[in-house]
């Protein structure tokens, strides 16, 4: 009986012990989570009032100290979690640090402030500086070569993906000009941000959104295309048979790789498509334009430029019809 009273003392004890343990898994602070667009070794727009939009406990608050200003802000994540700065931006130059503080400190560090400029399309956009296979781009084993971290650009690629309502996050990372970086980065990209970093002098951040084969539509939302009886938009609503490829659904490749990146400040558009909507060129007399509005309405900043190259004005090979169909 004593052996017994004995057990359940000493295993009483180490039930507590666990329990106490645990408390303070329970109770720990919510650690603020940010997009990923917003993270290290990011450049933000010169001179703007940009949002950093980000989570933590619903009712929570979270304190924003950033470098250039001795101000800080403080505000309440809404009753889903939900939080958002607005900031000015000096000047370009940087680095800098942005810190979180909601009881547990998040800090996002290496931050320039430059000019920033969002690159999208499709294969002629998405080709990487190193090239491809039987395809080369010029001179980029020099470039690669040359390519130093200390050279103020850096680089965001929004890994593919596709959604059939509009979504907040992507996957990617900013990096720095280092090789391994750039081989990898779209050439045309790439070859523009350095011609803008060595004219302006300042730093230059290039968000990299594109995908092979994809035709415009699949880039636009679905409010822009609702007015435009060509486009069906049932695969939004249900779960249709198709032989377009994924990249090539209207909206699909906006909800998940236009819209996440809607709060971060730009300067600009690029955008390089080709020939997935050679095949129409009347209906891509309407898209095109409503494209430029529908980018512009989804950022909120204004009529900002928006380059582009012209679609391909030759006729497709009946292999390459069957390939983009």
């Amino acid at each position: 009986m004593i052996r017994l009273q004995s057990f359940y003392i000493v295993f009483g004890k180490v039930f507590l012990s666990i329990c106490l343990a645990a408390l303070p898994l329970v109770n720990i602070s919510a650690k603020v989570v940010l997009p990923s667009i917003f993270g290290d070794n990011m450049v933000l727009q010169q001179n703007r009032e940009v949002k950093i939009s980000g989570m933590t406990e619903p009712g929570r608050k979270v304190k924003m100290c950033v470098a250039w200003s001795k101000e800080s802000q403080t505000l309440k994540a809404d009753k889903n979690g939900n939080f958002q700065f607005k900031m000015q931006t000096p000047s370009a130059g940087g680095p800098y640090e942005i810190t979180f503080d909601d009881g547990d400190i998040v800090v996002l560090e290496n931050i320039l402030i430059g000019e920033v400029w969002l690159c999208s399309g499709q294969s002629n956009m998405q080709m990487p500086v190193r090239g491809q296979l039987n395809q080369p781009v010029i001179g980029s084993n020099r470039i690669i070569a040359q390519a130093d971290p200390q050279i103020p650009i850096r680089m965001f690629t929004v890994e593919k993906a596709t959604a059939k309502s509009p979504v907040t996050d992507c996957t990617g990372s900013w990096v720095e000009n280092a090789s391994v970086h750039v081989a990898e980065f779209s050439a045309v990209g790439y070859f523009f941000g350095q011609y803008l970093q060595r004219q302006l002098k300042v730093p230059v951040g290039l968000i990299h959104t594109s995908w092979g084969a994809s035709n415009i539509q699949a880039w636009m939302s679905e409010e822009s295309l609702r007015g435009i009886p060509e486009i069906n938009l049932d695969h939004l609503t249900s779960d249709v048979e198709t032989k377009l490829l994924p990249q090539q659904l209207p909206c699909l490749l906006h909800n998940a790789m236009i819209y996440p990146l809607k709060d971060y400040a730009i300067r600009g558009v690029i955008w390089y498509q080709g020939e997935s909507n050679v095949q129409n060129p009347e209906l891509y007399g309407k898209l095109f334009p409503a494209f430029v509005t529908d980018l512009r309405s989804t950022f909120a900043q204004g009529d900002f430029p928006f380059y582009y190259a012209q679609i391909a004005p030759f006729p497709l090979t009946k292999f390459e019809s069957a390939r983009l169909r």
